[in-house]
């Protein structure tokens, strides 16, 4: 059963959904709800011309932010079950994940971070490996190498890829 929303605007200007009873958090930080704002009628918007660009919808933009907050909160929780006094790193770590960027754990043996990011892969249901990096790897170590094979029946050699640990699953 959905529940009536109803059009509010703030002291700041920006008008938005509230359902009843409810309430939403405004641009500018301030709470809104239905019972303490007054509601306003808004004029019906013209719809966008074919193919041509639209302002995003402030209500389309607090959804996702809301569905974003609701994410970072329940990842962080199942990362506190197990990580310990590492939250400015957790957050860190999230932000990473979130700008679609790259992280980089750096730090002495005992800080947990490959404990961090298995249990991470465990939180987001994706897969989990290691690489141990040390002075003497080679790329090939990595990425994989091609062997020279030898069939005993035939005696012809026949050149097979063998893939690295960056193909684990």
């Amino acid at each position: 059963m959905k529940s009536e929303l109803v059009t509010v605007r703030c002291k700041c200007g920006l008008t938005a959904q509230i359902p009843a009873g409810g309430k939403r958090l405004c641009a500018c930080g301030k709470w809104l709800t239905a019972e303490e704002t007054v509601p306003v009628e808004l004029e019906p918007v013209e719809a966008a011309p074919a193919g041509g660009p639209g302002w995003p919808r402030i209500e389309g933009d607090l959804s996702a932010i809301e569905r974003l907050n609701d994410g970072y909160r329940r990842i962080c929780k199942e990362l506190n079950k197990v990580i310990v006094g590492q939250q400015t790193v957790i957050e860190e770590l999230l932000i990473a994940i979130f700008a679609r960027g790259h992280c980089l754990l750096v730090g002495v043996p005992g800080l947990a971070k490959t404990l961090l990011i298995r249990t991470l892969a465990d939180a987001l249901n994706l897969s989990f490996s290691r690489i141990q990096f040390t002075p003497d790897l080679m790329p090939s170590d990595i990425t994989g190498t091609d062997l020279i094979q030898e069939d005993p029946a035939t005696g012809r050699r026949t050149m097979v890829f063998a893939p690295g640990p960056i193909f684990s699953a």
